[in-house]
């Protein structure tokens, strides 16, 4: 099911105010950020040249600082597009169940072990692409 995403632009936490709430896993998830490298040269330029050409666009995570999966991977999101100069959002899953359950499931709530989705937006609202790392061990409530 296709979700439009542009009506959580503005509901989601600064990176930083996700990170100052965190009750779990804060200084992993600050020590994974301060420890992120580019790989190369040409990696840090060509995120940084889609803050030329990117215009528009907007990054929507989803995820809980009990995810570990988003405490390793998140900092890495961040810094790419802090690189690539591209706005992110971060909301927090418990908050907006109704997204994860319209955007991964049509038949109810599963129990998510892993948790971040990015989505890129252009101004005119259409969804770009998203990445997603989610697996499903049963089906019941949080």
């Amino acid at each position: 099911m296709s979700v439009n995403m542009a009506g959580y632009i503005g509901k989601g936490l600064s990176p930083q105010d996700f990170i100052t709430g965190m009750t779990r896993n804060q200084d992993a998830f600050t020590s994974w950020y301060h420890q992120f490298t580019w790989p190369s040269v040409e990696s840090r330029q060509f995120f940084g040249g889609l803050s030329e050409t990117a215009t528009g666009l907007h990054c929507i995570i989803i995820g809980a600082d009990w995810c570990g999966d988003v405490v390793r991977n998140v900092p890495v999101v961040l810094r790419l597009m802090e690189e690539a100069a591209i706005p992110v959002e971060i909301l927090v899953l418990e908050e907006h169940l109704e997204l994860v359950d319209t955007h991964f499931f049509d038949d109810g709530r599963a129990f998510y072990s892993d948790c971040a989705i990015c989505a890129g937006k252009r101004r005119d609202r259409r969804k770009v692409g998203a990445a997603t790392q989610l697996y499903t061990r049963s089906h019941g409530g949080f």
